[in-house]
């Protein structure tokens, strides 16, 4: 008598698998362009393509995975112009700088939403979020490793000069006195 492997699992672990993350490369060979095709028809398991707005070519010039898709998702940086995302952007920095304290990264917070931090990341990852946790990631590293309670401006400046302007998020650093 056999048993099915499944059946003898919770019902949490017969869930679907979870999404593969894929950024599309442009130019990529048939069998991997087939391969995801195969994965999407076959309902297998979700597949989440991401990437920026270089990416949007890749997906105009491939209408076979287009037509496989849903619609898009845009992630459009968030603007100082517009009220909503000064807000949007606001609370992001404050529950990031709330998730430091909370998982005992740093000792105290660091008032990232705070007038002068909050205006510096906003111009440093040019209202990319995903670019404000990595600066902060960076600046983190820096207050850690000089045994700081919390993220400081110093840490800021020295993060987006050594990482932000390096990867060209920003040509001038806007910590800098």
């Amino acid at each position: 008598m056999s048993i099915d492997a499944t059946a003898a699992r919770p019902p949490e672990s017969r869930r679907q698998p979870p999404p593969i993350l894929a950024a599309p490369i442009p130019d990529a060979p048939p069998t991997a362009m087939a391969a995801s095709t195969v994965f999407l028809d076959a309902g297998i398991v979700p597949i989440v393509f991401a990437g920026n707005e270089k990416s949007k070519h890749f997906f105009e010039k491939n209408e076979q995975l287009c037509a496989r898709l849903g619609r898009p998702l845009e992630l459009t940086p968030l603007t100082r112009t517009e009220p909503r995302d000064r807000t949007l952007f606001k609370t992001f920095c404050r529950d990031l700088d709330a998730a430091l304290v909370n998982n005992g990264v740093v000792r105290s917070i660091s008032g990232l939403s705070d007038t002068v931090p909050l205006s510096g990341l906003m111009a440093a990852s040019g209202g990319r979020v995903g670019r404000v946790v990595r600066i902060v990631e960076a600046a983190m590293e820096h207050a850690v490793s000089r045994d700081a309670d919390r993220v400081e401006l110093y840490d800021l400046s020295h993060a987006v000069q050594t990482f932000a302007m390096p990867q060209r998020y920003i040509n001038k650093n806007p910590f800098a006195k």
